[in-house]
Order: C-alpha cells, then sequence, then structure tokens
C-alpha cells in the first residue's frame, strides 16, 4: 500500500465520519425541533386552559355573592347556570382540541373538574339559602382543590421548576 492509497483511505474514512456526523446531528436537531412545537402547542393550550377556568370561577363567584346578598331569582339562577355551562363547554372544548398532547394525568383532572360543574344541584338548594350556600361552598372547595391540583400537574409537565432555575441562573 502506498502513499496515495493511505490518503484516499484515510479520506473516504473521515468523508464516511463526517457524513455520519452529519445525519446524527441532523436527527438531533429534528427532534429538538419538534419537541419545541409540542412544547409551545403544550403552552398555548395551558394558558388557554387557565384563562377558561379563571372565566368559570369568576361566573360561579358572582353568583355565590348574588345569592349571598339575597339578591338572587329564578331567573339569574338560569342565566347564571347558562353561563357556567358555556364557559365549561368553552373549556372542555380546548382539552379535546389539546388532549393529544397533554398527559393523561391532565386529562383526568380535567374529566373530574368537569363531573365537578356539570353536577346536578341536590335537592336540598329549595330548603334554605343556608343550606344551598353550604352545598355550593363545598362543591366549591372540590372544584378548587382540583384546580390546584390541575395547575401543579400543568407545572410538573411544563417543568416550570427546572426552567424557572435555569432562568435564574443565566440572568444571574
Amino acid at each position: 500500500m502506498d502513499l496515495k492509497e493511505i490518503f484516499t483511505s484515510l479520506t473516504i474514512l473521515c468523508s464516511v465520519i463526517i457524513a455520519l456526523i452529519t445525519v446524527l446531528n441532523f436527527k438531533r436537531n429534528r427532534k429538538i425541533e419538534i419537541e419545541n412545537v409540542v412544547y409551545k402547542y403544550k403552552i398555548e393550550g395551558y394558558f388557554i386552559l387557565v384563562d377558561k377556568l379563571a372565566e368559570l370561577i369568576d361566573i360561579i363567584n358572582k353568583a355565590i355573592e348574588s345569592i349571598e346578598n339575597r339578591d338572587f331569582s329564578k331567573e339569574d339562577s338560569n342565566k347564571s347556570a347558562d353561563e357556567v355551562d358555556l364557559k365549561a363547554e368553552q373549556l372542555f372544548n380546548c382539552a379535546l382540541k389539546y388532549s393529544l398532547l397533554f398527559p393523561q394525568r391532565i386529562i383526568t383532572l380535567l374529566d373530574d373538574i368537569h363531573a365537578l360543574v356539570n353536577a346536578d344541584p341536590p335537592n336540598k338548594f329549595q330548603e334554605s339559602i343556608e343550606d344551598a350556600l353550604k352545598i355550593i361552598y363545598e362543591h366549591l372547595q372540590k372544584l378548587s382543590n382540583n384546580i390546584d391540583a390541575l395547575y401543579d400537574e400543568m407545572r410538573k409537565d411544563l417543568g416550570s421548576q427546572q426552567l424557572n432555575k435555569s432562568l435564574s441562573k443565566r440572568l444571574s
């Protein structure tokens, strides 16, 4: 084997190694690009869900305030129920839209929230306002606990804690 053949072999070997590195780099970058797109859509979906949940809770709180002030008629009750139903429908349409991206634990919590929001009121509502408020507060506490658990799961899914630490290090 003469010197020319050795250089040719080394050139071919280097070309193959460079081609292999290029292909591996392309695959890695492609994977990162897809992960970034999925992450972006997850964040978008979570922001919309949080916004819809806030609107839903606001409607529920206004209805409770009206009940507490004894300023609540059957017509107000129907209007509030329609508003809650509309916001709940918007919330769960959003959840459905992004369900392919959300982990199962998020979907399960959203299903639990949906069940609480759509639960039929017990017959005790007609007995007294105090009984009705007690039931509403208990129901609202369950809803609040589920929403808090949902927010915690969203933070875990997005890795907010690690991102905050990383951001703090970069900014320091």
